[in-house]
């Protein structure tokens, strides 16, 4: 398991390396040179050039017919990555990454154009931006579910019950079948007390049935 882990990290830096500058390739980043700016990511090298990651993943447009969209999924920092785990979670959703981005976590920000705003995701979920559940669909390099949503199809029911239930019995290696093996645990620790048991699938079932 510690080995899939491993390459699965080992593949995305990877990932992470090509997206360097592949916006300045393909002129897409709107608003490169302001978010780059306003979130601090530019580090100056010998010789005077800059080097930072930066891609606008997704726009969200409420209305097709508008030339600006209302708010934009960037993903953002230094050029300096991590293989180290880490989760968050925020409202309904938990998200886990194995690569730490610096300074900002998992790297991704909402810029909110008619405000000109920029949000972590935390702060756009509890600032109710319309249309976050769109952009929580592209979040590359990471895995994100509703907790408590043990196969992470952005759906919470009984299966999500049953697949604890199961694994807690040992029944099948049901965490193998994840991208990030063991680390999905986290979207099953639904009670958030940093453990898996009995009582996530009770309160699951609780839930569904608005007890």
């Amino acid at each position: 398991m510690k080995k899939r882990i491993s390459i699965v990290i080992s593949l995305l830096l990877i990932l992470c390396l090509f997206s360097i500058f592949s916006a300045n390739a393909t002129n897409e980043n709107m608003y490169e040179d302001l978010l780059v700016e306003r979130l601090g990511i530019a580090e100056e090298r010998p010789g005077g050039s800059f080097v930072y990651w930066y891609e606008e993943v997704f726009y969200y447009y409420s209305d097709n017919t508008k030339d600006i969209p209302d708010y934009v999924l960037v993903k953002a920092s230094t050029a300096i990555a991590s293989e180290a785990f880490h989760s968050s979670d925020f409202g309904e959703y938990v998200i886990v990454t194995g690569i730490y981005y610096h300074p900002y976590d998992h790297a991704y920000h909402i810029y909110t154009t008619a405000d000109d705003k920029v949000y972590t995701l935390e702060e756009a979920y509890y600032a109710e931006i319309d249309g976050l559940e769109e952009a929580l669909k592209y979040l590359n390099g990471t895995v994100i579910a509703l907790i408590g949503d043990s196969d992470a199809n952005f759906t919470l029911n009984i299966k999500d019950a049953t697949r604890i239930q199961k694994s807690l019995a040992k029944y099948s290696d049901l965490h193998a079948t994840h991208e990030f093996g063991e680390l999905a645990v986290e979207a099953e620790d639904f009670n958030r007390d940093t453990k898996i048991d009995i009582r996530d699938v009770t309160a699951i079932q609780k839930h569904l049935a608005k007890i």
